[in-house]
């Protein structure tokens, strides 16, 4: 656990064996983290940043994502690509989305009309009802329609109703429309070479980081979504990996996974803020 006032580590939470995914519900201050290997989803409670329980019936964990209007969990799995949605009020699983994906490797939510958009390993999406999990739009392809095992985070956007993805093995960042989840634009990341992995989106001044590139040639970009312009933001010269952005509007603090360091990178952008104090 990381206090974005002072950007200090707080704490550490033992959860399962290869954690995978991360979603908060910033309304009931519950942190779900999916653990692929233990077959299971951790429930953390942020008041203690202890662990209070688990989600049932998960089957190898890949992606997980929060509704907080509706207070309902989704995750997604290896298991034959199944999304279970979950009370979060009790943990119990409320019904299962079987759509025609093999691997379930992200999840976000639509959250003007709650439906979910499940991309695959097969460079295919699905939009799915979140509260009845009826498979809306199935089978619907990529900017390339290859396959995107390391797209690890989706994200969407209120303002514009999209959702927003890298696409493995290309220097593209997908365009969902978030009512029927088809390719609306591809952005193009410059000097990108694949591998693209994580994705955050700042909704309050409409700009999306992603990482891209392979090993030490990783880049973290900046995405206008006002003009869908794409530039680099950060060039490490390391592993970069999932992109997590502070949504509070008097600062813009980006944080980025070193995985290969075991580090978390934070960057400030003061384009369109005043530095933090």
């Amino acid at each position: 656990m990381i206090n974005t006032l002072t950007n200090a580590v707080v704490t550490t939470v033992g959860v399962g064996d290869s954690a995978k995914a991360v979603a908060v519900n910033t309304v009931t201050n519950k942190v779900y983290v999916a653990n692929f290997d233990s077959n299971s989803t951790s429930v953390i409670d942020g008041g203690c940043n202890c662990v209070t329980g688990a989600l049932p019936f998960s089957w190898g964990p890949n992606a997980v994502a929060v509704d907080e209007t509706t207070n309902l969990v989704y995750v997604g799995t290896t298991d034959g690509g199944h999304m279970t949605t979950y009370d979060g009020s009790t943990n119990a699983p409320v019904c299962t989305a079987n759509p025609s994906t093999n691997v379930i490797i992200s999840l976000a939510v639509n959250t003007i009309n709650h439906r979910v958009y499940a991309l695959a390993a097969n460079g295919h999406g699905a939009v799915i009802d979140g509260s009845n999990c009826g498979i809306l739009f199935d089978n619907v392809p990529t900017c390339s329609g290859s396959a995107a095992q390391q797209a690890v985070q989706t994200v969407y956007n209120p303002t514009d109703n999209r959702f927003y993805t890298p696409e493995f093995g290309t220097p593209n960042v997908n365009v969902f429309d978030g009512d029927t989840g088809a390719v609306v634009n591809c952005i193009s990341l410059p000097g990108a070479t694949g591998g693209e992995g994580g994705i955050g989106i700042d909704v309050t001044h409409q700009l999306v980081y992603a990482t891209a590139g392979n090993g030490p040639t990783q880049r973290l970009y900046r995405i206008d979504l006002g003009s869908l312009a794409a530039t680099t933001f950060i060039d490490p010269g390391i592993s970069l990996w999932g992109v997590g952005v502070d949504p509070q509007s008097s600062r813009n603090y980006i944080y980025v996974a070193a995985h290969e360091n075991a580090e978390v990178w934070v960057a400030f952008d003061d384009t369109s803020l005043p530095p933090p104090p």
